[in-house]
């Protein structure tokens, strides 16, 4: 019933509680999912003063692939995606959110976390966001804005971009991306004009294999032109030597 409401150019509002999915919510060109969550530290709490789940609008995915998609397609295309003031979480799947071949994105005061309450695994074992290009021409993604989000214990990546080699114009501002066990944002591709900024960036890369290259990183690109990376806390995990960039 859910993915019938995300027609193109809808606005979908998510009421407050938790809605269990298993299936993929897939998003179209001009859709906008949003609740009225408000904050990680917002818990609902149990008799036994345990956190049950976030105040707001919580999906819970139990699932083993993508919570939330769009999904490949043929072409290129050019419309607004905003997903803003959810919480997303889970003990399973291989994504949290999955957006490919689209020009225009926005995640505002979003909560993507691996864990289920109380936690027993960590899930999103790919990443929290994953952001790709379709390969080939024209092979880009742009105009992506992250930011006051909380993207946070996964077993994957925190941000993933890839796909492609024109990944350009990316703001990542106001975030907190912490403990993510493959890293915490990277970039694969040639990647234009991004700005980092205002970040808390920690505690990614804590089970990252040694000798890749590519984890274990707080920030990483593997080909980083026109950069701005500014006023960020970083911090590699507790009792390991992982680089922050």
């Amino acid at each position: 019933a859910l993915n019938t409401c995300l027609a193109e150019n809808s606005h979908v509002f998510i009421p407050e509680g938790v809605l269990l999915h298993s299936g993929t919510i897939i998003l179209n060109i001009g859709t906008r999912l949003s609740g009225p969550w408000t904050g990680p530290d917002a818990a609902t709490k149990t008799d036994a003063g345990a956190s049950l789940y976030l105040s707001g609008s919580s999906l819970h995915y139990t699932g083993s692939g993508i919570a939330v998609d769009h999904p490949a397609t043929a072409a290129f295309q050019d419309g607004q995606i905003k997903i803003d003031h959810l919480q997303i979480f889970s003990g399973g799947g291989t994504r949290g959110i999955h957006l490919k071949g689209i020009l225009d994105i926005w995640i505002d005061s979003v909560c993507v976390n691996g864990q289920t309450f109380p936690a027993t695994t960590i899930g999103f074992s790919h990443s929290a966001v994953h952001v790709e290009a379709i390969t080939g021409s024209p092979g880009f993604v742009g105009i992506v804005r992250i930011t006051n989000s909380v993207i946070r214990y996964t077993a994957g990546y925190g941000i993933k971009v890839d796909g492609g080699n024109n990944l350009n114009a990316f703001s990542i501002h106001g975030n907190r991306i912490q403990g993510n066990e493959l890293g915490g944002i990277y970039s694969g591709g040639q990647s234009m004009g991004w700005d980092i900024g205002g970040n808390d960036i920690e505690g990614n890369g804590n089970a990252a294999p040694t000798g890749t290259g590519d984890t274990g990183h707080q920030i990483y690109s593997t080909y980083p032109v026109g950069w701005n990376i500014h006023g960020n806390y970083m911090e590699p995990p507790v009792g390991t030597s992982s680089s922050l960039i």
